[in-house]
């Protein structure tokens, strides 16, 4: 949020961005009476307050209210994903272009409006500076999948903001690509690590499964293109995965289709 960074910018005082996003938590929270109908600003309310913890979780309306209908939880979600407060990243099978078309609307995880206001939301801003500095925490997983998710929502200016990954549930475990994003001619699978190192498990399963050829994973390390080519076991037997990796920093998720372009010409 513009505000809350100027003033760390400016004094380099965390309380006033704490009390910045504090104020924008509470706005929103007291606009939901002026646009929804009565009925539903309880529900809107709750969600919004349970999506901070929830990052990243394949929503599960009994998580939210057991004692609420799932179809009056859903409405409440539209209205907030609608209004940009909450995204749904949607399950689509990966299998090719457009990734709308083989969308499961029934299968989705949430993403909050913006990383910011979603710790402070969590009380991340009472913790003393240097320790935030040091930057681990409990959810620091969650946090850099809704920072990459928040900026590949907007890659596409013009367009209504889509969100996709891809997820495949099953006895032997479950497999899941953080995003799918489209660039040009490819599917795109993408992975979110919060640190420097991390398994691929899942990424490995979907190019042995999908087929591709490139596949992008956002960490803690420096940009590089690696080969990859590594053994899997798929529900449909023994596959060979053989891709190229780009890794870039989080903080480029912004560039990604000219730097997807560049590894690809």
């Amino acid at each position: 949020m513009p505000e809350a960074t100027a003033a760390f910018a400016e004094r380099g005082d965390f309380q006033a961005v704490a009390e910045i996003h504090r104020s924008i938590l509470d706005t929103y929270r007291e606009d939901f009476g002026k646009y929804a109908a009565r009925g539903s600003i309880e529900k809107i309310r709750r969600l919004f307050d349970f999506a901070p913890a929830n990052i990243g979780q394949k929503l599960r309306w009994s998580r939210v209210h057991e004692g609420w209908k799932s179809v009056d939880l859903r409405k409440a979600f539209d209205q907030l994903d609608r209004a940009g407060v909450l995204a749904g990243v949607h399950h689509s099978d990966g299998t090719g272009l457009p990734l709308s078309a083989t969308v499961d609307d029934s299968v989705f995880k949430l993403l909050h409006l913006d990383v910011g206001l979603a710790q402070g939301a969590l009380g991340g801003h009472a913790m003393p500076l240097d320790v935030f500095r040091q930057g681990r925490f409990v959810n620091e997983g969650p946090l850099a999948e809704q920072f990459v998710g928040q900026h590949l929502r907007h890659l596409h200016p013009g367009r209504r903001p889509e969100l996709h990954y891809w997820l495949r549930e099953g006895r032997s475990g479950n497999a899941e690509v953080d995003f799918l994003v489209a660039i040009d001619d490819k599917v795109v699978p993408v992975e979110v690590k919060s640190g420097a190192a991390g398994a691929m498990r899942s990424l490995h399963q979907f190019i042995a499964i999908r087929g591709g050829d490139l596949a992008v994973r956002f960490d803690l390390n420096p940009p590089s293109v690696q080969n990859i080519q590594t053994e899997c076991e798929t529900p449909n037997g023994h596959r060979t995965a053989k891709f190229r990796l780009l890794s870039l920093p989080l903080c480029l998720a912004y560039r990604l289709p000219d730097l997807v372009r560049r590894v690809s010409a």
